[in-house]
């Protein structure tokens, strides 16, 4: 930035925004049918990310293990969910990534 003035206000824009809840770290993730683990690929995603999947359907809600991350083989930039096979197309979820 080219002056102090200037980093304070961006500064204080990001905390207000932090503040307010809005942290840029919520994807919105279609489990893939028919599959045990889903590729999810974001800039965000780091070798120590954790995600927190909620669902937002009624089928993803029914699955009886809900996904969680495989740390087995970390990467910047992608993880796998794994979860349960299921038929249905609509098993969304909003899933926090936190780390």
């Amino acid at each position: 930035y080219p002056d102090q003035e200037q980093w304070n206000r961006v500064h204080t824009a990001a905390t207000r925004q932090i503040m307010l809840g809005r942290t840029n770290n919520v994807l919105d993730v279609t489990l893939d049918d028919n599959e045990t683990s889903t590729a999810v690929t974001d800039a965000r995603i780091g070798v120590n990310t954790v995600a927190v999947c909620i669902p937002t359907t009624v089928n993803a809600e029914a699955i009886t293990i809900k996904p969680y991350r495989d740390f087995s083989s970390p990467v910047n930039g992608s993880m796998s969910l794994i979860h349960n096979s299921d038929a249905n197309t609509d098993l969304t979820f909003k899933v926090i990534l936190v780390g």
